[in-house]
């Protein structure tokens, strides 16, 4: 099970974001030139990509940005949203290809269906 506790989300003017990101003292990190040879609390910084998504019940453009804490906790990578997104355009893409080439054979006159029959079929406009 997942219990998410809290939920805390800012709107931002732009994106990506850069947001502070705190270590807790359970998490130390070596710092030498401290009273000891720990520091309690750390603060660096991430940077935070959105991800644009529609709405379908009302077409609403939204844009999600998840730290990296939270995409770990929700196993949400945008890597795998990135892969599926240019796998669906190169599969357009090829379904455009594919429709082009049905459209001419659809168009083709008997005169150019004889001659691929005798010579064989060559796609792109070729015949």
């Amino acid at each position: 099970m997942i219990l998410i506790k809290n939920i805390e989300f800012i709107e931002t003017p732009r994106d990506p974001w850069e947001i502070f990101v705190t270590h807790l003292p359970h998490e130390v990190i070596p710092v030498e030139g401290n009273s000891g040879p720990y520091a309690e609390v750390s603060v660096l910084t991430e940077l935070v990509r959105g991800r644009r998504f529609l709405r379908p019940s009302d077409g609403t453009d939204i844009v999600v940005g998840l730290a990296k804490d939270a995409q770990n906790i929700l196993g949400l990578q945008y890597e795998a949203w990135e892969n599926m997104a240019q796998e669906l355009k190169d599969t357009r893409s090829q379904m455009r290809q594919l429709q082009r080439e049905r459209d001419r054979a659809r168009g083709a006159t008997i005169w150019t269906r004889f001659e691929w029959l005798l010579f064989g079929y060559k796609d792109g406009g070729n015949g």
